[in-house]
């Protein structure tokens, strides 16, 4: 028995679609679902009830290769065109795997012509330094929130789950307890804004903020050395001739500050996964693992 696992409810009514010298049919039934299953006994030709699912192997390939690949008309009428060639008019076709595609890929984008080099400056500072020097600070360091904390409320009936602060949420504890026993999380809140263009000096670009969240909330949105701090400057991609407005433009603006940021976030890279001591404001030393709490990125319209 041959099933058909296709079914295009794409009419109000009953209809069949027979392709010429083959044994798929595409159908489409009123009230039926996609993916429903098809017996080729069902399907009969309305004259004298003559099965309809004759023909030759090689159309019924194509035809399972067009929905399995999910082509659309144009695209099937594209494939059909270059088989007919193939087969009327005897031409060579020498691709016989994968391997023999890729290697016409390749063979063939070394006669492109390579794209101009283009560099972007990325201004930043360490996320590590700046986030040490507060632990350090004898103003601030009092205030930060190494060890977890989960609160809840009654409400009268039972106890609810009360989330106020970062190092209240499920993400703090999940880091906590991936670490060893004595490591303590070093958590940051990072946002950027491409709808904000700063400048400084003669250069411009769009600011990077962080925030430690090891700090109460009122504490992180304070003015001064506790609160937000712009700790890089996302690059200017200028528009350029040719290309505003295309969406490989808006592609390739998107790659730009995206390994900006993966620059900026090299600076607590290395100190993820083994964690690094520091001697904090109290004198004592405490392995710090830096994690991302969250990662917020409200770039332009494109």
């Amino acid at each position: 028995m041959y099933y058909l696992n296709y079914i295009a409810a794409s009419t109000s009514n009953d209809s069949a679609v027979v392709l010429p010298d083959s044994r798929i049919v595409l159908c489409a039934f009123q009230g039926l679902e996609n993916n429903a299953w098809v017996h080729d006994q069902d399907l009969v030709n309305a004259n004298n009830g003559d099965m309809v699912l004759d023909g030759h192997e090689s159309d019924r390939s194509v035809a399972e290769l067009a929905l399995e690949a999910a082509l659309n008309k144009n695209q099937t009428e594209h494939l059909i065109k270059l088989l007919r060639r193939v087969h009327d008019k005897h031409e060579k076709f020498t691709i016989t795997n994968q391997a023999d595609l890729r290697a016409l890929w390749d063979a063939s984008g070394t006669r492109l012509t390579p794209p101009k080099p283009r560099q972007f400056h990325m201004w930043y500072r360490s996320l590590w330094d700046w986030a040490c020097d507060l632990v350090k600070d004898p103003s601030v360091g009092p205030h930060c929130i190494f060890n977890v904390q989960r609160l809840s409320k009654f409400d009268g009936n039972s106890f609810i789950r009360l989330i106020d602060e970062p190092y209240t949420t499920d993400s703090f504890w999940n880091f906590q307890t991936e670490l060893l026993a004595n490591g303590k999380v070093l958590t940051f809140i990072l946002y950027a804004d491409k709808a904000k263009l700063s400048s400084f000096g003669c250069k411009k670009g769009y600011p990077v903020v962080a925030r430690l969240a090891n700090l109460p909330a009122v504490i992180q949105n304070s003015k001064g050395l506790s609160g937000g701090q712009v700790v890089g400057w996302l690059p200017v991609v200028r528009e350029e001739k040719g290309h505003t407005g295309k969406p490989a433009w808006a592609n390739f603006k998107m790659a730009v500050w995206h390994a900006s940021f993966g620059v900026l976030l090299e600076t607590i890279a290395r100190h993820s996964k083994s964690g690094c001591w520091v001697k904090c404001w109290d004198g004592i030393a405490r392995q710090l693992f830096p994690r991302i709490l969250i990662l917020s990125a409200d770039y332009e319209e494109q």
